[in-house]
């Protein structure tokens, strides 16, 4: 029949009920309902959370072919938008769909196509997508599948990332979202100036605590897996696995690499390679090389124990030898050697 649609269920043996189900002009549909502009409530009934299901028509299946709406099986939803209430009570996850499969009596979801998930100002876009609600964890994406995402900053910039494959949107055992794709995926991240590291993270997977802030998610910690590399303000870092931290103020800390480490400052001619790890500071500061140090500088080659590196001012060897370019210079060897690397 044609106009408004209206039915509470009760709460049922199956796990299923206490739903209000709204809609406009319902008609059978292979040995189904047709339902146009659906609208889903469902209050939290623990150990299950609450949530709303919206869109522009749905398939919802009747029970043995009667006119009883079906809550153990699935049903489908068009250009659904569901809001997942929060496990702590407040604002929670809102997920967009073209095409979604619904639990009405866990709120877990299956969208075999693009998706889009809004929640504390993150938001994230790819293809497939499967909602666990009770866990709260949202698995995005499918395999050799593009997902994007983005969150602001404070300064105006947003932080960015893409990976190329799929990965998981938990939460966070003290408050906030872990944004993971696992090693052997290839990810990118774009990092504002407010991160203390301006430029860009690409890496083979990618570990993202984020904590809950007043505005929104923040920064707490990035963890790279399997070769990573951070390339911004003409330097560049490279190495294994890779991890910044910044502090619940949202201080930038520092950026950790292991081994091999390749660190190059290009306006200032330096190539440097250490084999056990590098330690830097933000914004431009100090970088730390351990573990045998050698590589190329201005006029020649070197080798060293380790080495502190300030950009743009001085380069600072212990245990080191030089060797000139020229060969009217012989090798210099001394316990500490430094030079101006601004030139």
């Amino acid at each position: 029949f044609e106009g408004p649609f209206r039915v509470e269920l009760a709460q049922g043996e199956d796990g299923g009920g206490g739903l209000l189900v709204e809609g406009e002009d319902p008609r059978p549909v292979n040995e189904g309902m047709r339902l146009n502009s659906p609208w889903i409530t469902a209050p939290a009934t623990p150990p299950s959370r609450g949530f709303i299901a919206h869109g522009t028509g749905a398939w919802i299946p009747l029970r043995g072919g009667g006119i009883t709406l079906d809550t153990s099986r699935p049903w489908k939803i068009e250009d659904m938008v569901l809001t997942l209430d929060s496990l702590e009570g407040g604002a929670g996850i809102r997920i967009s769909s073209s095409e979604a499969w619904l639990d009405t009596r866990t709120g877990d979801s299956f969208c075999p196509g693009p998706f889009q998930v809004d929640g504390s100002g993150l938001h994230v876009q790819g293809e497939g997508l499967e909602l666990d609600a009770d866990s709260d964890i949202v698995r995005l994406g499918a395999t050799s599948t593009r997902t994007t995402w983005e969150f602001p900053g404070t300064d105006g910039e947003s932080w960015k990332g893409t990976a190329n494959g799929p990965g998981t949107l938990a939460p966070r055992e003290d408050g906030g979202r872990i944004l993971s794709f696992p090693e052997g995926t290839e990810c990118q991240v774009f990092l504002p100036p407010e991160s203390g590291w301006a430029g860009e993270w690409t890496t083979q997977g990618i570990e993202f605590q984020l904590r809950e802030g007043e505005a929104g998610l923040r920064p707490l910690q990035l963890k790279g897996l399997g070769a990573t590399r951070w390339h911004g303000e003409g330097r560049s870092l490279e190495g294994v696995g890779g991890l910044i931290r910044w502090t619940e103020d949202g201080s930038p800390g520092n950026l950790i690499l292991d081994g091999p480490v390749h660190a190059v400052a290009q306006e200032e001619e330096v190539s440097l390679r250490a084999e056990e790890r590098a330690e830097a500071l933000p914004n431009r500061g100090a970088l730390s090389l351990h573990g045998g140090v050698a590589g190329t500088i201005p006029g020649g080659a070197v080798q060293a124990k380790s080495a502190s590196w300030i950009p743009g001012e001085k380069i600072q060897f212990l245990d080191a030898s030089i060797f000139p370019e020229s060969a009217d210079i012989s090798k210099v060897s001394a316990r500490q050697i430094s030079f101006d690397s601004a030139r």
